[in-house]
């Protein structure tokens, strides 16, 4: 049975944390810095728990369910209104991008 949380508090699924570091998931690790930086009311689940697409970590907000750390991110900008970008120019935004980019798709953990 999921953990009960209230309105508004996101319920993040991953794995336990480790003895020296919060989670062996640089996924995990994205997605908790997010909602720190953001100020997002969550509560962890560190049961391990996959989604229904075989992916973790993944999130409950509201009784919607969510997928992958880049779309759980702008879905939660969506929903609260963040731009944690918005200080940034139009260059620092793209220059921003291209680093994440690199770090999620060209970086082998």
């Amino acid at each position: 049975m999921p953990m009960a949380v209230a309105k508004d508090t996101v319920l993040m699924y991953h794995f336990p944390r480790g003895s020296t570091i919060p989670s062996p998931s640089p996924f995990a690790l994205k997605l908790e810095t997010y909602l720190r930086m953001a100020e997002i009311k969550y509560k962890s689940d560190l049961s391990g728990k996959l989604s229904k697409k075989g992916k973790i970590p993944w999130i409950e907000v509201d009784g919607e369910v969510v997928n992958d750390t880049t779309f759980i991110i702008q879905h939660l900008n969506k929903k609260f209104n963040i731009d944690l970008n918005k200080h940034l120019s139009s260059k620092e935004n793209a220059i921003s991008y291209s680093y994440t980019k690199t770090m999620e798709e060209n970086t082998f953990w």
